[in-house]
């Protein structure tokens, strides 16, 4: 939440100081409000993995993630979804240009002006 609070101040505070000291004032306050709110989340996915997983799993997984390997899944996560997802999006560009090319020709081959 505060990392949000600060991606949106440029937009909001627009080099205004008034501004700037109003939404520095402000921000505790909102993030306040908002971690009042953050167990209705938390227990909404604690529903989720009680539903998709027993006690012993959790506890299981639990003591993975405590361990050397899976503190380094935890801390290269972020690195690896991002750059996982840019392979999946230049991979996405290339196959919808080629499928793109492919169509063209064969409803060229089949007569059409295209």
């Amino acid at each position: 939440m505060p990392a949000m609070m600060q991606s949106l101040k440029p937009a909001i505070v627009q080099n205004r100081p008034q501004v700037e000291r109003d939404y520095d004032t402000i921000v505790p306050l909102m993030l306040e409000s908002m971690n009042a709110r953050l167990n209705e989340v938390i227990e909404q996915i604690a529903a989720v993995y009680a539903r998709n997983f027993t006690a012993d799993e959790l506890r299981e997984a639990v003591a993975f993630y405590r361990g050397p390997t899976g503190q380094k899944i935890v801390q290269k996560l972020p690195a690896i979804t991002q750059e996982s997802m840019a392979i999946g999006q230049r991979f996405g560009q290339t196959i919808a240009s080629e499928l793109r090319g492919r169509m063209i020709d064969e409803l060229r081959k089949r007569g059409h002006n295209i």
